[in-house]
């Protein structure tokens, strides 16, 4: 590297220099990452119409790409994912030919590209009568989604917001 730079120049490292540019955003950035977002929330309205039971995962994984790129997607964000009944158990799992059925999870976890900025969506959808004990995790996991907002704020690292979240859920988390 010192050939390419010369004996007076210097190497510097820019990691630091390139985040704290890519922290701030113009407002047509601002707007492409809107428009990722809202092409995430019209492939949710398409898919709560055709997603139904008997349909097998690999079914509407095929009719979730089709809307995202109806929709106006570049590319996916990453693996999306449509899982349902056990299948929802796993972290990172690819959909199989098992057909939904009534009376369990369906996890849908998908995200689009659009001018090169990245959405993120994750909804859960349940066909018949829900059980409590499910309810009940459920609704843990929306009141800790609800209470990142009270810590997150421009220019906070993550770890700022994950710790009170942690330690206010942990007796919640390792109770039994």
């Amino acid at each position: 590297m010192r050939a390419s730079v010369g004996e007076k120049g210097t190497v510097e490292r820019a990691e630091d220099i390139i985040s704290s540019l890519r922290m701030i955003k113009s407002e047509n950035e601002i707007q492409l990452i809107r428009t990722a977002h809202s092409i995430c929330e019209s492939v949710l309205a398409e898919m709560s119409e055709t997603i139904r039971p008997g349909v097998t995962e690999r079914e509407m994984k095929g009719q979730l790409l089709e809307a995202m790129y109806r929709n106006g997607a570049e590319c996916e964000a990453y693996a999306p994912y449509l899982l349902s009944g056990s299948h929802t158990r796993e972290a990172i799992s690819g959909a199989s030919e098992k057909a939904i059925t009534t009376n369990e999870l369906v996890q849908l976890s998908y995200g689009v590209r659009y001018g090169g900025y990245a959405s993120s969506f994750a909804r859960l959808v349940f066909f018949g009568r829900m059980p409590a004990e499910m309810k009940r995790t459920i609704n843990f996991g929306l009141e800790a989604h609800k209470k990142t907002y009270e810590y997150i704020r421009e220019g906070v690292q993550a770890a700022s917001v994950v710790r009170p979240i942690f330690y206010t859920f942990k007796n919640d988390v390792l109770s039994p």
